[in-house]
């Protein structure tokens, strides 16, 4: 006997058709506009990872950053989203070893090459960009230098393992999706332990 009540069925079977259908909209839109739906993507990650960071730091009488989300989000659409998650993960993998792109030589090149290249690249676009964003360009320069290696050196612990199945078993048109919620999962992380520090709160992980 089902341990499922049976008026529970046309519910359920609602839920999994509109899951189905909004799963095969998706892969559709990744197919017939890959830019435009890995750009959504990317700012949709970046702003739920935003928020996570936000509810879970916030101390009390603390406002929402509703600004801080916004940039997090423009970031996510205009540079993780196109250039990092279309372009530089299609660039890999045209260039290395493209006959044998799940290979153990494959895998290992794409992320020495992602994570000394895009890594350092990406972290500097994003601190000099919220500080643009933040209309204190003046700063950018200071946030680059004193946060750019630390950013890149921890990021090394989740981006390493996480990139050995991104580029070993990940779909080339899910990888920003796949990405984007390893980020958020490592920005609850990231905020949890700067909540349990006494720091006041972290930015989300980016992307690399």
């Amino acid at each position: 006997m089902s341990p499922f009540p049976s008026a529970s069925y046309p519910a359920m079977s609602r839920v999994v058709a509109v899951s189905r259908n909004g799963w095969s909209a998706y892969c559709r839109a990744l197919e017939e506009r890959p830019i435009i739906t890995k750009s959504l993507t990317a700012a949709a990650g970046f702003a739920l990872g935003d928020v996570v960071a936000q509810h879970s730091t916030r101390g009390p009488g603390q406002r929402y950053d509703y600004l801080r989300t916004a940039r997090m989000t423009a970031f996510g659409l205009f540079f993780a989203g196109p250039l990092q998650g279309h372009y530089w993960y299609g660039w890999l993998d045209k260039r290395i070893l493209p006959l044998r792109p799940k290979s153990l030589a494959a895998v290992v090149s794409k992320i020495g090459i992602d994570q000394s290249i895009m890594a350092p690249l990406g972290t500097v676009a994003f601190f000099g960009a919220m500080k643009t964003m933040e209309l204190k360009p003046s700063e950018s320069l200071e946030a680059i230098k004193e946060r750019t290696w630390p950013t890149v050196s921890a990021g090394w612990q989740l981006w390493i393992p996480a990139h050995a199945i991104n580029f070993g078993f990940v779909a080339p048109s899910m990888r920003v999706l796949y990405v984007n919620v390893v980020a958020i999962a490592w920005t609850y992380i990231l905020s949890k332990a700067a909540a349990g520090n006494g720091e006041e709160r972290v930015e989300p992980q980016v992307t690399a």
